[in-house]
């Protein structure tokens, strides 16, 4: 029978490679539309090969506007996930935009089916886009997620595969990567990884992180011990069952935290509260599957939107959450 349960797992595997490349032929098909038309859909657009693939990204807020020149530079924060083995990096990238990136017609390649592309226009009006990584700086493991603290943009934490939380002030740091981590600080209080960080902007020094463990911690910088580069959280919540998504602390309510979980819920911690085993408010059934991520709205103090791995977004009403 040995030899029948071999063939049986070689049909298998070869059934599963071949929905795979089926999967990624349609993939790519949907790609080469979607570039096609993308002139048609946004007003520029920049495609872009990473060496590594980020898992996380986020525009820093500064805009530099060179005299005499048609384009602004901007920054973006990114990560590497790189191959076992291999360092890994918080990046910091500059990205040339044009001021005016009104497509051209006569600039229309019959052979691509595409309007525009790299480099100036035909009337050399328009500066070409470009995007350069200009820091590296070293990191252990890939870059979960990073996020700069809104007070002061050269201060960076960043979520650790191994659960650590990473604090970085990246204008002690070289532009080039020396092999060795040294971050600033270390924030230790997870077990496992996570993907949920944020930094609290009501308050400079503060942020909030969420992990597969289950648990949310927050942090205060400033209570860290002269000559130390660790801190342990300020206060450790255990509201959820499953494993914490995504937190974010409410653009008006200074005291509210939003978090969401796999299992199921969206739930708000008022830190007013001393309670950390149960929020001051649950969001239950709304979703079928995991909740990977929420979001306030920044004018309206009760309006929150979750998005679930059910492909649905949740409105919610945080003065009657029975429904959403």
């Amino acid at each position: 029978m040995a030899p029948a349960q071999v063939v049986d797992d070689v049909d298998v595997d070869m059934v599963q490679e071949e929905d795979e490349d089926q999967e990624q032929r349609l993939i790519n098909e949907e790609y080469k539309t979607w570039k096609k038309n993308s002139p048609f859909l946004y007003d520029m657009i920049l495609s872009t090969a990473l060496e590594w693939p980020t898992l996380t990204s986020q525009w820093f807020p500064d805009v530099k506007e060179p005299e005499d020149k048609n384009y602004r530079i901007h920054r973006l924060l990114l990560g590497t996930h790189t191959s076992e083995g291999l360092p890994n990096h918080v990046q910091i990238a500059e990205v040339k935009i044009p001021k005016s990136v009104a497509p051209n017609p006569d600039e229309y390649n019959e052979e691509t089916g595409e309007i525009g592309g790299y480099g100036k226009s035909s009337n050399g009006q328009t500066a070409a886009v470009e995007f350069s990584i200009v820091q590296k700086i070293d990191h252990p493991g890939e870059v979960n997620k990073a996020r700069y603290q809104p007070q002061n943009p050269d201060i960076i934490a960043t979520l650790c595969v191994d659960g650590k939380v990473l604090v970085f002030d990246r204008t002690k740091h070289s532009l080039q990567p020396t092999g060795k981590v040294n971050a600033q600080v270390e924030l230790i209080g997870h077990k496992q990884e996570g993907f949920g960080l944020a930094w609290n902007p009501h308050e400079e020094g503060c942020l909030a992180s969420g992990s597969e463990d289950t648990t949310v911690c927050l942090w205060d910088l400033k209570t860290i011990q002269s000559g130390s580069h660790t801190l342990k959280p300020a206060r450790k919540y255990t509201h959820h069952t499953q494993i914490v998504n995504d937190v974010q602390y409410h653009p008006i309510a200074k005291s509210f935290i939003g978090t969401v979980s796999d299992d199921l819920t969206m739930q708000i911690i008022d830190v007013r509260q001393s309670e950390t085993a149960r929020a001051a408010v649950t969001a239950k059934r709304g979703h079928m599957d995991a909740i990977n991520a929420l979001a306030f709205n920044p004018t309206s103090e009760v309006l929150v939107a979750t998005a679930s791995a059910d492909k649905t977004l949740g409105i919610w009403d945080l003065r009657n959450v029975k429904e959403k």
